[in-house]
């Protein structure tokens, strides 16, 4: 079987020749309010917090 690159659509996400998404969004950031369960990373803990940068 040979293999075949993902083909990428106008959003940058990569699908394989049956147009399944293989990663949709590569994102991440860091905690800045302390509140995130997933230390270091952001998981949006601060709208509960109330946290606003400033």
């Amino acid at each position: 079987m040979a293999f075949t690159p993902p083909v990428m659509d106008t959003d940058g996400c990569p699908h394989e020749g049956d147009g399944e998404t293989l990663l949709a969004d590569t994102r991440m950031a860091l905690c800045r309010c302390g509140a995130s369960e997933s230390k270091p990373f952001c998981d949006g803990g601060h709208t509960e917090v109330g946290f606003e940068a400033g």
